[in-house]
């Protein structure tokens, strides 16, 4: 599933104040990701992929 790209910089923007990825610590990319995306990762078993990009679940 891929988050699209609109929604991810939105998101992005109104949680950490951007959306570059060059200035987030991937760590903190992940879980915010993770924290975001918690409710559908558990409703469909799914995990999220540490790997690049960092907005594919498998």
């Amino acid at each position: 599933m891929w988050i699209a790209e609109q929604c991810w910089q939105r998101w992005c923007e109104g949680l950490i104040g951007t959306a570059n990825r060059s200035v987030i610590d991937p760590e903190l990319l992940y879980g915010i990701a993770e924290w975001g995306l918690a409710p559908l990762l558990q409703a469909s078993d799914a995990t999220l992929c540490q790997n690049e990009p960092a907005n594919i679940l498998q």
